[in-house]
């Protein structure tokens, strides 16, 4: 049996719903080896990972994919200034989170809690 490009683009799309990085990826590979390169489309995807409720760490990775994306590929600027402010605040709240999680102290006695 032999999948067309586009039927494996929409096998892929409904498979994301698992919340899976690799399918994810997998989708951004393919809409970047379309001709002529539909810059909208690739974005959708990674928003799309960016708005689901997974693990912080790979949201990171995929807002600096995306801000590698627009650096390689985009048209416009100011898009891509707006997502470079986006993703370096999703990092800085990411990381500033687990910081706060894994070291929390009650006052000046230094227990963890």
């Amino acid at each position: 049996m032999s999948f067309s490009t586009n039927q494996m683009f929409k096998y892929l799309h409904i498979m994301c719903l698992q919340d899976n990085p690799r399918l994810y990826l997998q989708l951004i590979d393919m809409g970047l080896q379309q001709n002529p390169l539909n810059e909208d489309n690739i974005i959708s995807i990674i928003d799309q990972f960016l708005s689901r409720d997974t693990d912080p760490e790979q949201k990171v990775l995929f807002a600096q994919r995306k801000v590698e994306f627009l650096e390689d590929f985009g048209n416009d600027i100011l898009r891509y200034v707006i997502v470079c402010l986006l993703s370096t605040l999703l990092v800085k709240i990411t990381y500033g989170l687990c910081i706060h999680t894994s070291q929390r102290v009650i006052g000046k006695t230094g227990k963890f809690l």
